[in-house]
């Protein structure tokens, strides 16, 4: 991506998380950036482009850190599980407006950019992880667990990094809800599954 827009995108997300995006407008990011408007038209037709740009690259900061965790070398498996959890608890702070778009698509009708957004999200999530326990399995002797763990793993993902959060922020703390619960609603809502 280029410099200038990656600086388009980074000032953009710091005003829309900071004041939301129906609060923000073109001509305060442009001001925050130094840079006319045009500037801004050149690359991103309007506002909601701006704020699809960010939330995609929110999604690609993300997906990035776990591949950094996953491929990294010193770190034992047992290591590489826990910086994952980790790095997953951190996603609201973080990753504050693909959070709160996951957020709101559980109150109300998300738009269909929005799905895919998400959906996004969720695959290529599902996909690092996949890479990752490929890897670690490959390294085992017994393969009879394979197939069962493989299909397992999206169900790993999401059940435990957002089901904590989810379960306060969507559902209400005198509401319980259980794991699989959790997953059976992301997998239909935004999977089709």
């Amino acid at each position: 991506m280029q410099q200038k827009k990656l600086n388009i995108i980074k000032a953009a997300e710091k005003r829309f998380s900071r004041h939301g995006v129906t609060k923000s407008t073109l001509d305060e990011i442009a001001r925050d950036l130094r840079i006319g408007k045009a500037t801004l038209y050149y690359y991103f037709e309007s506002k909601e482009a701006l704020y699809y740009g960010v939330l995609e690259n929110q999604i690609s900061e993300f997906i990035e850190s776990l591949k950094l965790i996953f491929s990294d070398e010193i770190l034992s498996h047992e290591e590489k599980i826990t910086a994952y959890l980790k790095e997953k608890t951190t996603f609201p702070g973080k990753y504050t407006l693909l959070f709160a778009l996951f957020e709101n698509a559980f109150r109300e009708f998300p738009v269909v950019t929005e799905v895919g957004i998400i959906k996004k999200l969720i695959e290529e999530e599902e996909a690092a992880l996949v890479k990752y326990f490929e890897t670690f399995l490959k390294e085992r002797k017994d393969k009879s667990d394979l197939p069962a763990l493989l299909k397992a793993i999206p169900k790993f993902a999401y059940t435990l990094g957002l089901l904590n959060l989810l379960e306060t922020k969507l559902f209400g703390e005198e509401k319980s809800i259980s794991a699989e619960q959790v997953t059976k609603l992301i997998r239909e809502k935004f999977l089709g599954q």
